[in-house]
């Protein structure tokens, strides 16, 4: 094991940050009380995540755009369980796909935002990156930019958008956790009931808003200051 941790105290968003700046490889898994997912970078970019609700939604976007047919899914399904943890659901169905790589690299890539705006949700479990045996890749897909997938879905949940299904609340406040310096203004925009969208923003973007609102601050404290100095009569 590579590293580990709990997600009430480092967010997921944070872990894919680090995994990214390091160029790590390996599967992070990911679990709470309701599901346990594997997420596998290739040199801290994403190349497939796995989990059974996420393998049939891949399934079900990959049949709909027209790439797979019924039959091999169910038999990419058989095989993943003949072969026990060889390969994930989401390997075989990839590689069973039709061979129109454009296409297939748009529907994975749609998949793969999917499932990283429904992990920015996750407050609770633990994450753990495991070193493979062999580097996992598919050679025909290439791995997607963790900054990208995660600023894509930090805009779709600020225009309102929910994740698939509501996941376990935090017994407690999600201030009570955060270690992070925010601001009343911050919180009434970006504090959800099940999610701190200030505290999932990418790091660099956060940093950047957050010079511009102190600077803004620091042009109406110098414009009151003039005020303050004019002559009345």
């Amino acid at each position: 094991m590579l590293l580990w941790g709990r997600i009430e105290e480092f967010p997921l968003t944070a872990v894919f940050q680090f995994l990214a700046m390091q160029r790590k490889s390996g599967c992070l898994v990911v679990e709470d009380y309701e599901d346990r997912g594997n997420l596998y970078f290739d040199r801290g970019r994403l190349v497939l995540a796995s989990m059974p609700e996420w393998d049939e939604k891949l399934e079900a976007r990959l049949i709909l755009s027209g790439l797979l047919d019924e039959r091999r899914a169910r038999q990419c399904w058989v095989l993943a369980a003949e072969q026990g943890d060889v390969k994930p659901v989401a390997a075989y169905l990839v590689e069973a796909a039709s061979a129109q790589l454009q296409k297939l690299e748009d529907a994975l890539e749609k998949h793969l935002g999917d499932v990283v705006m429904q992990l920015m949700f996750w407050n609770l479990g633990n994450f753990s990156l495991k070193a493979q045996e062999q580097e996992f890749v598919l050679p025909m897909i290439r791995p997607l930019d963790v900054d990208t997938l995660l600023l894509d879905a930090y805009r779709r949940i600020d225009e309102g958008e929910r994740p698939w299904r509501e996941k376990v609340a935090l017994e407690s406040d999600l201030c009570l956790t955060c270690t992070m310096d925010c601001t009343a203004e911050i919180k009434e925009r970006y504090l959800r009931r099940d999610i701190c969208l200030w505290r999932a923003m990418p790091t660099l973007v956060r940093e950047s808003m957050d010079r511009d609102t102190k600077r803004k601050r620091e042009l109406f404290e110098e414009e009151d200051q003039d005020f303050e100095d004019l002559p009345f009569l």
